[in-house]
């Protein structure tokens, strides 16, 4: 019987499979429904993407010794869990590794087709009329940038050429970073980023949901009529009917939104409908060959470390008995 080894859980992986293959061709690495994990008592490494991973799953997985997920968040993982019944977590660090440089790009993205019309001016090229719609320039536009991770510093530089003025909200200051803003500070001026940006964009990490405050009506009331507002972060950051209430009500000029509370939605058609100037894409942020090329050596390197007995160089917790049925 093939033997899967490493398991992902989650369906939508991209090429993500095949290139872990290529780096793991010694143990068996295999796409795996939640529901038919107990079915693979040999699974020793779990890489859950949104999939949730609690204490019951870790109960009924004696062998697993390292949940590993492809990116930054681990919101969905019981960490504390994890750590009471041996079980390493760790995650692949953003910046530097390709991946907070493809999620800073798709930000990018969403604000400047938010901003130049590019739905609008398609339909314009289509009719004809050419020389329109009139759009919104980011020279000596305000951005903010609400939390100054890796992603948001990588986002912070790609907008610097742009001549935008840069605004951020960091929850521990990083002296490093003064040269790029013009004021950093903590979740505290929150209200004061909303005020003074022409774009909000959210990069926050969401790996302790407890201290998550998400963005409600209150907020968007805060923001300018004329600015946008977008998430490449996870989307427990956003109430998402008070969003859509917003734009309903002409509260922001439009919102760009890489992740949602649910993925997939149950109802796709229910963000597009209504005319709203939205724009959604299936959190593509991280999905680039750069990026997955930087993910699968991280997780590559630690799967080995961790199959031979060592902690994972990129560990997020310390369980004190790791192997087999003896941390049981």
């Amino acid at each position: 019987m093939y033997k899967v080894v490493v398991g992902l859980v989650s369906k939508n992986w991209g090429n993500l499979l095949e290139q872990l293959r290529a780096k793991l061709p010694e143990v068996g690495v295999d796409v795996v429904e939640r529901d038919q994990l107990i079915r693979h008592p040999e699974l020793k490494v779990l890489i859950p993407g949104v999939e949730p991973v609690n204490r019951d799953l870790l109960e009924g997985l004696r062998e697993v010794r390292l949940i590993h997920q492809a990116g930054v968040g681990v919101d969905s993982v019981d960490v504390e869990a994890a750590t009471e019944l041996g079980v390493w977590v760790a995650n692949v660090p953003s910046y530097g590794s390709g991946n907070a440089e493809s999620v800073a790009e798709i930000a990018l993205w969403h604000m400047l087709t938010l901003s130049r019309r590019i739905r609008q001016a398609r339909e314009r090229f289509l009719s004809g009329d050419w020389g329109n719609p009139l759009g919104v320039s980011l020279r000596n536009r305000t951005v903010g940038i609400y939390g100054v991770g890796g992603i948001g510093k990588a986002l912070a530089e790609r907008l610097v050429p742009f001549g935008v003025r840069l605004i951020g909200i960091k929850r521990s200051p990083d002296p490093s970073l003064s040269g790029l803003f013009d004021w950093l500070a903590g979740p505290e001026e929150r209200d004061r980023l909303l005020q003074e940006s022409d774009f909000v964009v959210v990069t926050a990490s969401a790996n302790s949901p407890s201290e998550v405050i998400p963005f409600t009506v209150r907020d968007f009331l805060l923001m300018k009529p004329s600015a946008y507002f977008i998430n490449v972060s996870r989307g427990i950051w956003v109430d998402e009917e008070a969003l859509l209430a917003a734009l309903d009500m002409g509260a922001i000029a439009g919102a760009g939104l890489d992740v949602v509370r649910e993925e997939p939605p149950p109802i796709p058609s229910a963000w597009t409908a209504g005319g709203r100037n939205l724009l959604i894409t299936p959190h593509i942020g991280g999905c680039t060959d750069q990026s997955y090329d930087g993910i699968t050596d991280v997780i590559q390197r630690n799967v080995r470390r961790v199959l031979r007995g060592d902690p994972p160089l990129t560990a997020l917790n310390h369980p004190t008995r790791v192997t087999g049925r003896e941390r049981r």
